[in-house]
């Protein structure tokens, strides 16, 4: 899924904000906003001094075995702020 960040203030829109492709209306939308408001391709994809595309992280096979070797152990309460937690750790390790 294509990811574009604002890189400076628009009226009513804040530098940072993220852009996500929705394949279904072919267009993109603010991520988290619940309203519809939708924004062409060429609007965000165009204009390389206002928008950054953000690059998904490739995990190969064997980055995923590892990880995966170290959340084998994390269950119960609070999981998932541990689950977060050795996830943060591990992108910072890459």
């Amino acid at each position: 899924m294509k990811k574009y960040r604002l890189l400076k203030d628009l009226p009513g829109i804040l530098a940072g904000t993220t852009f996500i492709y929705n394949v279904s209306d072919d267009n993109y939308q603010i991520q988290g906003c619940l309203s519809k408001h939708q924004y062409e391709l060429d609007y965000i994809e165009s204009f390389p001094d206002w928008f950054e595309e953000i690059q998904e992280a490739k995990f190969t096979e064997q980055d995923m075995i590892c990880f995966g070797e170290r959340i084998r152990c994390v269950s119960g309460k609070n999981s998932d702020i541990l689950m977060s937690n050795l996830f943060n750790e591990w992108m910072q390790i890459k």
